[in-house]
């Protein structure tokens, strides 16, 4: 019994401290706030197909990041199913003109848009399907412009 008492008792010292001053297991996460994030159209899930701003409205979105960086479009295809990307889903996207290898993102090329994972390769860039039915892209790098990175996807029932 007096093992156990004083495990227990070593449980309530005060946390540990990192070298940064931290406290381990208290870190306070960023403050979500909830922003009203415009709807501007619809993305492409499959082929490139020309990009045109449609405002449908606006998403209540619950985000750290700043309600002024972040878009909403709707999904039309099926090339990002095996994401769990559906047509007819929301997708949250933060604006940012970058993205590291693997992550989802929204690229434009020349005039058109689409929504697909980004992978870097031998310095070359893809736009890849999550489908087996669909090419990976790989355009020239002078005409991809990455408008942001997919941070949520939401899906309505009826």
């Amino acid at each position: 019994m007096h093992h156990r008492a004083s495990f227990l008792r070593s449980k309530t010292r005060s946390p540990r401290r990192c070298a940064n001053h931290g406290r381990i297991g208290s870190s306070t996460p960023a403050r979500r706030q909830v922003a009203l994030v415009p709807i501007l159209g619809r993305v492409q899930a499959g082929a490139l197909s020309l990009a045109v701003e449609d405002r449908e409205g606006v998403v209540r979105v619950r985000s750290r990041h700043p309600a002024g960086s972040l878009f909403a479009l709707r999904v039309r295809g099926e090339s990002m199913l095996g994401a769990g990307i559906l047509p007819g889903d929301l997708v949250i996207v933060r604006r940012q003109p970058d993205a590291g290898s693997g992550e989802i993102v929204v690229a434009r090329v020349g005039e058109e848009a689409t929504v697909k994972r980004l992978v870097r390769r031998a310095g070359r860039v893809e736009l890849h399907p999550a489908n087996p039915d669909f090419p990976v892209l790989m355009p020239d790098p002078r005409d991809l412009e990455i408008l942001g990175r997919v941070i949520e996807v939401r899906r309505e029932f009826h």
